[in-house]
């Protein structure tokens, strides 16, 4: 038997159960809900029955018993206390013979969309793997690309972009209704309401939470700073989360703020975040030594832009040029450029009179040869074999933090730190708006030095950081599969 039809059955019966304190009300009430309760046992026993083993069998003997018991009552003019008691005391027996059926392995499904964002699962992902106890799939859905100076949307698939350990299901060959997995996790919340992506809706988050025992969302980001508490509750109106049985958070801090909103305490699992279990695990990029051969007298820097910073900073192509400008002294050094994976999609959406200019510049950094840009599916890969990142806010930072390597961030200040909320409080980063230029940051990094790295490496062991997130995400899903 499925866990979750085991797990939906003895819903049924307490259901049932609980119809009985209303048989005393009157005859002609008393008939109606007779006929009722006695159309749930025989659907009920017409699913156990088809299971055919010894504990079964009993079940379904026991509840042609409670059917007869059912029949007998609906005879009677009045229903006694013993009645009510007798039919009870059935219903609890079955109930725990239905407790001792086999099910199947618990059915755990990933549905990601971008690959770059696979990430934010893929620890938890990994847990379920390693539980003798699950069965795992992972089924990249198919999304669009919105196009605005086109009119039209562009259907996208990454499935072919995963790592080549993921065993991927092809969307075309899952069905949600059939499939019912009993926990499915996703990392998009806003199903339709993004201005540059849409998942399809075959796999909007209500779809899968009506097919879905339990649905947890899994933020594709890792939560930094906040102006006030209303940025961060705007998140729970998000659809992913409204739909989600469990949200995973990252702090107790996170947590308590949406609790105060009115967020039930139990759908908040605090977890840290899976992207934290990413940026930290074992794994060697195959570019890590050729990398490292290639710029030995010099350092190797990440620059990663957002989309928010490109649509709202005025200055954001005359920083780049700058950056440019200085890795054209600094040879012995490498950039390597990551643009948001959906840069190009929401130029093509929101900032298409830009799309020229920023073509533009992307082609000046391909001829240089000491920068190289980085489009593919995994950051880690990048942020692994570099040894500094400039950056604009981005989920990336605090991921990147967490290694320990200096950071320049290229908004903000450090006093930031005492104005708004920091649900992971970035600020012994360095600043460029407090007076550190980017050549500044790169001299620094090349002579060695790092005056904020004690305070850093204090902040991450304080919060405890310790690669859990996945397998705490996973124990914690599989504990509430037992609650009903």
């Amino acid at each position: 038997m499925r866990y979750y039809r085991k797990k939906e059955i003895l819903s049924e019966l307490i259901v049932i159960k609980n119809m009985h304190m209303s048989l005393c009300e009157s005859e002609e009430t008393s008939i109606d809900i007779l006929c009722s309760i006695q159309e749930k046992a025989i659907l009920i026993g017409q699913e156990i029955e088809r299971e055919n083993t010894q504990i079964s069998c009993e079940a379904v003997r026991n509840l042609e018993e409670y059917c007869e018991c059912v029949y007998k009552m609906s005879l009677k003019s009045t229903i006694t206390p013993d009645d009510i008691r007798n039919a009870d005391e059935l219903i609890k027996d079955i109930s725990q013979l239905v407790e001792k059926i086999i099910t199947d392995k618990v059915r755990v499904a990933f549905f990601p969309y971008k690959a770059s964002m696979w990430d934010s699962m893929e620890s938890i992902w990994k847990a379920a793997q390693q539980d003798e106890n699950c069965e795992t799939e992972v089924i990249p859905v198919p999304f669009y690309e919105r196009n605005d100076g086109e009119n039209k949307a562009v259907e996208c698939y990454e499935g072919d972009l995963f790592p080549d350990c993921v065993n991927i299901t092809h969307y075309s060959e899952y069905n949600l209704k059939k499939d019912h997995p009993d926990i499915s996790y996703i990392h998009n919340p806003y199903d339709q309401y993004n201005k540059v992506t849409m998942v399809h809706p075959y796999f909007f988050s209500d779809q899968i939470r009506k097919n879905s025992y339990k649905l947890v969302y899994v933020p594709y980001y890792i939560a930094s700073v906040y102006s006030d508490e209303n940025k961060i509750y705007e998140m729970s109106e998000l659809p992913g989360f409204f739909n989600a049985t469990n949200v995973v958070v990252q702090s107790e801090q996170y947590r308590n703020i949406m609790v105060s909103r009115g967020i039930e305490h139990a759908k908040l699992i605090v977890a840290g975040s899976p992207k934290f279990d990413a940026i930290q695990s074992d794994y060697e990029p195959e570019m890590q030594k050729k990398m490292k051969d290639k710029y030995s007298k010099g350092k190797i820097f990440l620059f990663n832009t957002s989309i928010s910073e490109f649509l709202n900073n005025k200055k954001w192509f005359e920083i780049v040029y700058e950056i440019m400008n200085v890795f054209n002294k600094h040879k012995e050094d490498c950039l390597i450029w990551r643009p948001h994976p959906l840069m190009l999609a929401t130029i093509n959406t929101m900032r298409t009179s830009e799309k020229i200019r920023y073509t533009s510049i992307k082609n000046e950094m391909q001829k240089m040869e000491n920068v190289y840009i980085d489009e593919s599916a995994n950051p880690i890969e990048v942020m692994k074999i570099s040894d500094a990142m400039i950056s604009d806010y981005s989920s990336l930072v605090p991921q990147y933090y967490v290694t320990g390597k200096p950071i320049l961030c290229l908004n903000g200040k450090r006093e930031y730190r005492n104005r708004y909320i920091c649900v992971f409080d970035h600020y012994d980063s360095y600043f460029y708006k407090d007076g550190i230029t980017v050549n500044d940051f790169v001299n620094m990094v090349e002579s060695g030095k790092d005056p904020t790295l004690t305070a850093r490496l204090k902040y991450i062991k304080d919060m405890g950081f310790d690669k859990n997130a996945g397998e705490l995400v996973h124990r914690t899903m599989m504990k509430k599969l037992e609650e009903i």
